[in-house]
């Protein structure tokens, strides 16, 4: 594919819903798999929603309101409007992650506002400008389980990649993340720039929040950049 390129000036909803197992919820999904472009630009709004009810208190969901990944060449994002991604799992099983051993039987959700993805990172970018009017939140809610919610990732590389790629985050509006839950383990973090071997930043002219809640018991992480 010789680029991939999304404009969005109107609204973009995408929803998944699932009472047991597992829902995925991707707003806008702009991928070059080989060689170039990336390019994604969102001057409306775009919202990704991801539920599972689980009585049994173990499934997956994940949701994403922007996933732009291009394999050799520059990956980029450009939001001036508003980005929203939110993902919840029920179940009643009152268990403790990480102390009653429920990894792997308890709810595993996540949730990304915007991820920018260069695969190689060879001399390439991946890049996001969020605007002064750009909003991008991630939610992540979970009664018993392990809860990740992420506003934004810039990513060059990866761990089995190249060199001397970047990754590029300016924000002039608004980045939030949220990770909430009764018995669990959250994470929550509002940006990441991330670069192998290559040159990672966030230029932050705006606001950005990362925020966990445990109403219960569990363990929590958040953080802003």
């Amino acid at each position: 594919v010789y680029g991939a390129y999304v404009t969005n000036d109107g609204g973009v909803s995408a929803t998944a819903t699932a009472e047991d197992g597992a829902a995925f919820a991707n707003g806008v999904w702009n991928v070059a798999y080989f060689f170039g472009v990336a390019s994604t630009t969102n001057n409306g709004d775009i919202t990704a929603t991801a539920s599972i009810g689980n009585d049994q208190g173990y499934g997956v969901a994940e949701a994403i309101g922007i996933y732009n990944y291009s394999y050799l060449y520059d990956s980029s994002v450009v939001n001036n409007g508003t980005v929203s991604a939110s993902v919840s799992a029920g179940g009643t099983y009152d268990s403790t992650p990480y102390t009653d051993g429920c990894i792997g039987d308890c709810n595993q959700i996540s949730a990304i506002g915007v991820a920018v993805i260069n695969y190689v990172g060879y001399y390439s970018s991946a890049s996001l400008e969020n605007g002064v009017d750009g909003v991008i939140s991630a939610t992540a809610t979970v009664h018993t389980g392990i809860a990740q919610a992420y506003g934004a990732l810039a990513v060059a590389g990866t761990a089995n990649a190249y060199f001397y790629g970047s990754a590029e985050i300016t924000n002039d509006g608004s980045i939030s993340a949220s990770a909430s839950g009764q018995y669990a383990g959250l994470n929550a973090t509002g940006a990441r720039a991330f670069a192998v071997n290559g040159d990672a930043s966030i230029v932050n002219n705006g606001d950005i929040s990362a925020t966990v809640r445990i109403d219960e018991a569990g363990f929590g992480v958040s953080t802003g950049v």
